[in-house]
């Protein structure tokens, strides 16, 4: 199925114009090829095309969110100052956390 609106837009013409032909030119066309919805029928076909598309969506977002994220940061190593009482210098030594003094 397929609304006026976008057949007209497919063909470059407007829906009204769209609309004039086929009323003007009604034995060209198959007597199935257009129908009017009522206005229940219309928001039932709408909330249906809007459910799948929201299903869609939330899947496509599922799948490219990790690719949204930023990079996690690798964890750093911790340096701590150390003053090394053996040596006569008073400058202060740094070292790695797990290394050995």
């Amino acid at each position: 199925m397929i609304s006026d609106a976008d057949l007209a837009k497919l063909h470059g013409v407007t829906t009204k114009r769209l609309n004039e032909q086929v009323k003007r030119n009604h034995d060209r066309f198959p007597e199935d090829f257009m129908f009017q919805l009522t206005r229940k029928e219309k928001d039932d076909q709408i909330e249906k095309i809007l459910l799948v598309h929201d299903t869609e969506l939330k899947d496509l977002i599922e799948k490219i969110r990790p690719l949204l994220l930023p990079p996690p940061e690798k964890p750093r190593k911790k340096i701590y100052p150390v003053k090394r009482m053996s040596q006569p210098s008073t400058r202060l030594q740094y070292y790695e956390a797990g290394a050995s003094l």
